[in-house]
């Protein structure tokens, strides 16, 4: 018996593998993404900290948005993450300016505070 069959196999397995692990990595709709808080913290600065405050009881334009996501706030993680999409009283909607990836940064920064 020759080498050739037996390494044509294993070859064969770890395409097979491989191709079967990236099509279950691949992101669907359905997909849970944890987000990133550095990368929500950079678009917090950009977008949200010129009305918003991190800061306990300190008030800009809007709320400080310090525990807003902490557990017994009230606030769910889908409300907030509503109110940012269609926007509230004044606050605009940032629907299309944020991409369903940011607004998961977002998120993970937010419950960071």
């Amino acid at each position: 018996m020759t080498r050739r069959p037996r390494y044509a196999c294993c070859a064969g397995l770890a395409f097979c593998w491989f191709g079967a692990a990236a099509i279950l990595c691949q992101k669907s709709p359905n997909t849970v993404r944890n987000g990133s808080p550095k990368s929500g913290s950079v678009i917090f600065r950009k977008s949200c900290s010129v009305c918003h405050s991190v800061h306990k009881g300190e008030t800009k334009v809007g709320p400080s948005l310090y525990g807003e996501l902490r557990e017994g706030s009230g606030h769910s993680e889908e409300h907030v993450r509503q109110v940012i999409i269609e926007g509230q009283g004044t606050m605009p909607p940032f629907k299309e300016k944020l991409d369903s990836e940011q607004m998961d940064d977002l998120i993970a920064y937010l419950k960071t505070l």
